[in-house]
């Protein structure tokens, strides 16, 4: 109890975690702003990177992001010269560490992120800019943090320096935030004693897959509840076809999150794919991203899928940290 009570607390400061990494973003130096870069890295430790691809594209920021999550890097942007932001959580990921290494062959522009480990120390040795991530007990709770970093790296204001405003940090109140998290932590509770022990079945539009990847990923580590996330439209048009004979269909939840970008085609198409999902007897929930801003409403969505997690831990009485299986699974890997 006392180990959920302190990552609720965590939680619950994720206006201060963006606004930490925002303003180390913005002040960073050393660095060339490129027009493109690489994000590489695995599970919690590249949500960051996914929520401010998300965002980039939303608000036109003049940067073009790839995610990259396994060995190497991708060729034909190695001919582009990106910016490689490698960002590892331990700073041992094997994958992460190959991205690095590629990077380095290439004498391409370099960043890396992390908390400890062997990226650290190469980084470090090769004079790599690396930012420290603060602790946060977990990647996937790290999340705010590098979303405000490179948010602050490369909004308007960082790439023409102008003082930054205190009480706003350019479109995410802090107080806001901080407020509503009676309310988030009020709706998480409710989500996760609807999921209880069913298997999730996470929806979003295409221009949201970073937020679907965040419950994915809260869900299958902190509550140890198997979840897969998909995007509507795309998913209408072979997942109903499997959903409509499982026999065993109230064993699942459907979570579609809404409020984010949508046209009214799109709009017509969510409503009536949520009322399929009840119709052939899926427990279907709509969760609605609050906030005045794009900012605030992936911030709210990350908040309320990190506590929704915790929340569905304490109900079934599982630690939210226990990574045996991984640990155990990277152990091997690291065998000859």
């Amino acid at each position: 109890m006392e180990q959920l009570t302190s990552l609720f607390a965590y939680v619950e400061r994720i206006g201060e975690q963006f606004h930490h990494g925002y303003t180390q973003g913005a002040s960073i130096r050393g660095i060339a702003r490129k027009r493109r870069i690489v994000c590489a890295g695995m599970g919690g430790s590249i949500l960051g990177a996914e929520c401010f691809q998300t965002l980039a594209l939303s608000e036109r920021i003049p940067v073009h992001v790839t995610i990259w999550q396994t060995y190497g890097l991708p060729h034909e942007v190695l001919a582009l010269r990106p910016l490689v932001c490698c960002i590892s959580y331990s700073g041992n990921t094997e994958e992460t560490l190959s991205a690095f290494d590629t990077a380095r062959n290439h004498s391409l522009p370099l960043m890396a992120f992390s908390t400890d480990g062997v990226l650290l120390r190469k980084a470090k040795n090769a004079h790599v800019i690396h930012p420290v991530i603060p602790d946060a007990i977990v990647p996937r709770f790290s999340v705010a943090y590098m979303f405000g970093f490179l948010t602050g790296m490369y909004d308007k204001q960082s790439v023409n320096p102008v003082k930054l405003p205190s009480a706003l940090f350019n479109g995410v109140n802090p107080n806001h935030i901080f407020l509503a998290q009676k309310q988030i932590r009020k709706k998480a509770r409710a989500i996760a004693r609807v999921i209880n022990s069913t298997r999730c079945l996470v929806y979003t539009i295409p221009a949201l897959t970073s937020l679907g990847h965040v419950w994915e990923i809260n869900l299958n580590e902190t509550a140890k509840t198997l979840a897969f996330a998909d995007d509507i439209p795309d998913t209408d048009h072979h997942a109903l076809a499997a959903l409509a004979w499982q026999k065993s269909v109230k064993d699942f939840t459907a979570l579609v999150i809404r409020g984010f970008e949508e046209s009214p085609a799109m709009r017509k198409r969510l409503k009536l794919s949520e009322q399929t999902l009840r119709s052939i007897g899926l427990k279907t929930i709509s969760i609605q991203l609050e906030g005045k801003t794009i900012r605030e409403k992936i911030l709210f969505g990350l908040a309320l899928a990190q506590m929704t997690g915790l929340e569905l831990a304490k109900i079934k009485r599982v630690n939210p940290l226990e990574t045996k299986i991984q640990e155990r699974f990277k152990k091997q890997l690291r065998k000859p």
